[in-house]
């Protein structure tokens, strides 16, 4: 039987996390987003935007929703020492959304995270 696997893998720091946004992701980034809207927040390019989309994709990917905030900025400091801002977004975060089925249709040739 085939897996559908909805998640986006990325190193940062010399760890590998991954990012996903089932429903309960989705509704906890929108709960924190300005505007409380996950497509205006993908439609608004702000480093605060995309602090509040990885923290909630790393929750969607399996980690604790009780991690300490610090744990999150350790991760995005990292995360940014390694790739542009630009990268994490559009390498990280928007396949993992595509993939998640939030913004509709998931295209065949979806690109998956950083390697590094």
């Amino acid at each position: 039987m085939a897996t559908i696997d909805k998640t986006v893998k990325f190193k940062a720091g010399g760890k590998e996390y991954s990012v996903s946004y089932p429903l309960k992701a989705v509704m906890g980034a929108e709960q924190e987003l300005p505007g409380n809207s996950l497509f205006k927040a993908v439609a608004t390019a702000s480093l605060t935007n995309f602090y509040i989309m990885l923290k909630w994709g790393l929750i969607g990917g399996g980690m604790p929703e009780n991690t300490e905030p610090a744990v999150f900025d350790e991760i995005w400091g990292a995360a940014l020492a390694e790739m542009s801002a630009q990268d994490l977004y559009m390498k990280v975060l928007v396949p993992a959304l595509m993939k998640s089925g939030t913004f509709g249709k998931v295209p065949k040739n979806l690109p998956q995270g950083t390697k590094k």
